[in-house]
């Protein structure tokens, strides 16, 4: 029941199950459905993964797991939709910290989340609205080409920086200074 339920609910979900279906009895006779991690849980978790900016493979793997333990948590009704919508927002904060730390090791971004992603709303699938601020479009440039690569073991979430000050046209990274004018 559990099984026609998930594949009911989410296309991706499924296709999680289909690719690894392993992932149903771990996660369900674990005691992982009871549980919510925030972003500095995921974050630790991560850490333990061996992933290197050569090797992003386990992020991607690991945000898959945890999105269909979510989506598990939603179809067995375990929690409150408010709560499912937050656990998401802090998997993908986490992912997205990571991910960031890998890539850009010197850590000269900040990103800020905005949209249903900075309002902790986010649901499955969504993509992230931020806006990056810094001095160097390169950081945003390689967190955006990763994430946007398909690989064997699947994708991140999009990251969606439409939302800066100037727009699309605008430059991708805007200063701190560029931010408080703009918000004036």
């Amino acid at each position: 029941e559990l099984l026609v339920k998930t594949f009911d609910a989410s296309e991706a979900g499924g296709g999680w199950l289909v690719r690894r279906p392993q992932w149903l009895e771990e996660l369900t006779r674990s005691g992982m459905l009871d549980r919510s991690y925030g972003v500095a849980q995921h974050l630790e978790r991560l850490e333990s993964l061996g992933a290197s900016n050569d090797n992003l493979d386990p992020i991607r793997i690991y945000r898959q797991r945890e999105s269909l333990r979510i989506l598990l948590r939603d179809v067995l009704e375990i929690a409150p939709l408010p709560q499912l919508l937050a656990e998401q927002t802090d998997l993908a904060e986490a992912c997205l910290l990571y991910l960031d730390r890998l890539l850009n090791p010197e850590q000269s971004l900040t990103i800020v989340a905005l949209g249903k992603f900075g309002g902790r709303e986010i649901g499955y699938g969504a993509d992230l609205d931020v806006l990056f601020l810094g001095q160097n479009p390169r950081p945003a440039q390689n967190l955006i080409g990763e994430t946007a690569l398909s690989t064997a073991e699947g994708t991140f979430s999009t990251i969606d920086p439409r939302l800066r000050p100037e727009g699309e046209k605008g430059p991708l990274v805007c200063s701190l200074d560029t931010l408080r004018v703009y918000y004036e």
